[in-house]
């Protein structure tokens, strides 16, 4: 009995394991008084103006999802970054926050704005100095797009040595007004960056493909993470202009079925139920013993 029980409860928590994404950071913005409010992690600190809305019934940022596919969880509100009015991040000497294997997944509604400069989603990159990592912007044609970057089409920046900025183009053409979502992975044992993009206000396929990289200088706890923005635009030229929602930071390279996108396979869903409703008939037997 004791072995039979053993193996219930291993087999549930392999499932639940399975279903659970390391997060270490995860903002939802669904506190309209504080916007930056952690589900998990820190909470982000908000720099100019960022509001949170209530997700509208039609227009930009409609079609984020809710409720979110892969946690059931209701999405009401949505940040809102204005035309590049402000951003949101932590300071310099928060850890948790600079895996170099790691999954950053958002939603995204990019804002027609001003032509003139480059956009940021999210960063890990201090430019003051010796502390650059990881980034993913979105390039304007008049706002000098990184070397081979095109109008309107996500870009990373990455740096392997901490001072260096080096561009990846990922050929994934953004249309301004719609909605996105958007997740990349990079895993450090093997260079490689994985993209997942789907165009919510078309409900198009899920689009995954992988970019050749280098390896990622680690800041440490100098790093800074930030939302619709990298930390050498100290004028807030380069921000988010736009919506953005449902951040959700994992230090491990997720598989597409632990994606925020995706709905968890009903057999592994059907597997933990089963395992847990074998543990309590087991319970209620030995209490009946």
């Amino acid at each position: 009995m004791r072995f039979t029980k053993f193996l219930l409860l291993s087999v549930a928590m392999l499932t639940f394991t399975a279903l659970q994404a390391d997060v270490i950071g995860y903002w939802r913005f669904e506190n309209d008084s504080t916007v930056g409010e952690a589900t998990t992690g820190p909470d982000l600190s908000a720099t100019g103006t960022v509001t949170s809305n209530a997700i509208p019934g039609s227009g930009a940022g409609s079609d984020f999802f809710d409720p979110v596919p892969q946690t059931s969880s209701a999405n009401n509100r949505m940040a809102d970054f204005g035309a590049r009015a402000g951003h949101l991040g932590v300071g310099t000497g928060t850890t948790g926050l600079n895996a170099t294997t790691f999954t950053v997944e958002a939603l995204f509604n990019a804002g027609a704005g001003d032509s003139s400069y480059n956009n940021y989603l999210v960063s890990s990159w201090d430019d003051g100095g010796n502390d650059r990592s990881w980034a993913i912007g979105l390039g304007r044609s008049s706002g000098s797009p990184p070397s081979g970057v095109t109008n309107n089409e996500l870009f990373l920046l990455w740096s392997g040595g901490g001072s260096s900025t080096n561009v990846i183009p990922t050929g994934l053409d953004i249309t301004r007004g719609e909605d996105y979502y958007l997740g990349m992975s990079f895993d450090q044992s093997s260079t490689t960056w994985t993209y997942h993009l789907k165009n919510l206000t078309l409900d198009s396929s899920l689009t995954t493909g992988t970019l050749a990289g280098s390896t990622l200088y680690d800041p440490g706890a100098a790093g800074l993470f930030q939302v619709g923005k990298i930390s050498s635009d100290t004028g807030g030229n380069n921000r988010w202009d736009g919506l953005i929602d449902e951040v959700r930071f994992s230090n491990e390279v997720l598989p597409s079925g632990q994606l925020l996108v995706a709905i968890p396979e009903p057999g592994t869903l059907a597997l933990l139920g089963i395992s847990l409703a074998a543990l309590a008939l087991t319970a209620r037997r030995n209490r009946r013993n």
